[in-house]
């Protein structure tokens, strides 16, 4: 289970890092240099759903996002990891 994020589930051995403050959370899957802070910085634009904000890390990536109302999955914007 990845951590803030009810149900989502990792695969054993996937590199992931989360970030999350009561129903808002979300969760970079893949090769991705994001930093912890970047990643607490991002936090408000998943609660009000700006989800493109979340894509334009470099690198090679899944995101999994919740606000409370909606789930996000996407790849990164180069397209590298699709949904």
């Amino acid at each position: 289970m990845i951590e803030g994020l009810g149900d989502a589930c990792r695969a054993p051995g996937a590199r992931v890092r989360a970030a999350c403050d009561g129903p808002v959370g979300f969760a970079v899957v893949g090769d991705c240099p994001v930093t912890q802070e970047e990643l607490s910085a991002a936090l408000p634009a998943v609660r009000v759903g700006r989800w493109a904000e979340l894509t334009r890390w470099p690198g090679s990536y899944w995101v999994v996002a919740e606000n409370g109302r909606q789930r996000f999955v996407c790849g990164d914007l180069a397209g590298f990891r699709a949904v």
